[in-house]
């Protein structure tokens, strides 16, 4: 009945074509598709690329129909069976992927498709129990992601826990178990923790989800045993601020004095540099060291500084690195958690904190900064570590000195005896803390 409306297009473009007309009703009582089917010679272009050029022909045959009709009426145009072929083609690449997903355990992308092409490749693997596929992204450019079955109930356990943490509902032991292990295995993506971290930084966490925390970080790697060193090894840490490099010269105070250091420090958080930053401002100084090299320096000259290892507390330092990227530096118990892992993971058995507080370090307020020693402090009893705080003042820089290699430089004239008065006193305290923790020293 349509017939006619529909060969006048082409013989005004010349091209000496056979149409195949059907009409297909429709399950649910819509209107009834035309189906059109194009015969002829040297037809392709007639397609187009990703099949551009046959659906706006397509929609332009509807527009036709339905204006003579007076109603919408659907048009399914196809050009020498090019829809069935490319159906089977897509078909035959979804299974094709589906079987790349399930070999290797990744998800495998699809490159953007429109509507039709998506929905062949959701029912050519709606039925493998294997596999989930999910259609993301925003015209033109949406596709298809096709996911292994068990990582898909990985992200939905994973948004079930972070919804929790936006809820301010507290987290088990299992479930903070579940996002750290799975995290440091990358089966978690960047983004995805991220947003739970940013959920932490607004909401906070109980002293027990601290706890499991910690605990789950510091046995995400090697967990060092120093018992064979038949001697108290001491740590220290300090929450950062412009201008502290005290661990570089309290270090080399407290060992001279005979009791071992061995301590794990980090890189740059935020706007201050790091312990280890300011040892690699030497040519050649190498602060990574393998569980084997940290335990023989400890034995042989009672002192190691070093980067952390990949084999101890790697949740931490993948988790360490989101944080400086997200903002979300600042949060009291991912500071606690991350300080208190290496700690333990380390082996030290007794713990100097040295949390500072001002406009010049991570916790602006007194308040917070108290907040923080207690939730360390707490961590350290219950890990059986002895562990003590002090909050020093940070509204002003520590020292004279400020950048990694001058910093360092001041810590070298400190140990000389001729560093500032405020830094060589404050290492001074801290200095005698550990002494007292270690037994070093009795106290008066």
């Amino acid at each position: 009945m349509l017939f006619k409306p529909y060969k006048k297009i082409f013989d005004i473009i010349k091209l000496d074509v056979e149409l195949e007309t059907t009409i297909e009703d429709q399950e649910d009582g819509r209107i009834p598709v035309t189906k059109i089917n194009i015969e002829g010679d040297n037809l392709k272009f007639l397609v187009g690329r990703k099949a551009e050029v046959l659906n706006s022909l397509q929609y332009i045959l509807s527009l036709i129909a339905s204006h003579k009709e007076n109603q919408w009426v659907p048009v399914q145009l196809d050009i020498q069976n090019y829809r069935g072929k490319r159906e089977k083609a897509i078909q035959k690449m979804a299974r094709r992927m589906a079987e790349q997903v399930i070999e290797t355990g990744k998800r495998q992308s699809l490159e953007p498709m429109g509507p039709s092409e998506r929905r062949m490749v959701h029912i050519a693997l709606r039925k493998n129990d294997q596999v989930y596929t999910e259609s993301v992204g925003e015209e033109p450019y949406r596709k298809i992601v096709i996911y292994p079955k068990d990582k898909v109930i990985r992200h939905a356990r994973f948004r079930h826990h972070l919804q929790k943490k936006r809820d301010r509902l507290e987290l088990s032991k299992d479930e903070i178990t579940f996002l750290i292990d799975g995290y440091t295995r990358d089966e978690i993506p960047d983004y995805q923790m991220a947003a739970w971290a940013m959920a932490v930084l607004l909401n906070g966490m109980t002293h027990e989800e601290t706890a499991h925390l910690t605990n789950t970080m510091a046995n995400s790697g090697d967990v060092l045993n120093l018992a064979e060193l038949n001697s108290i090894i001491v740590d220290k840490h300090s929450t950062g601020g412009v201008g502290d490099k005290t661990t570089l010269s309290i270090a080399p105070m407290v060992a001279a004095c005979g009791l071992a250091v061995g301590k794990m420090s980090g890189r740059g958080l935020g706007y201050s540099g790091g312990t280890i930053d300011k040892l690699e401002s030497i040519p050649g100084y190498r602060a990574e060291l393998s569980t084997e090299e940290f335990i023989s320096q400890l034995k042989d000259i009672g002192i190691v500084l070093a980067g952390q290892s990949l084999d101890l507390a790697p949740a931490d330092g993948k988790l360490y690195a989101l944080r400086d990227v997200t903002g979300t530096v600042p949060s009291i118990p991912l500071i606690a958690s991350s300080i208190m892992s290496k700690k333990i993971a380390a082996g030290a058995e007794a713990i100097v904190l040295d949390v500072k507080v001002g406009e010049g370090a991570f916790m602006k307020t007194f308040e917070d900064a108290r907040e923080l020693a207690k939730v360390m402090v707490n961590i350290g009893k219950l890990s059986n570590r002895r562990v003590i705080a002090l909050l020093s003042p940070m509204d002003q820089p520590l020292g004279m000195a400020v950048g990694n290699a001058l910093e360092l430089k001041e810590a070298v004239l400190t140990l000389r005896g001729k560093g500032p008065e405020d830094y060589h006193e404050h290492c001074l305290n801290i200095a005698s803390y550990m002494l007292l923790l270690g037994k070093k020293k009795q106290i008066r």
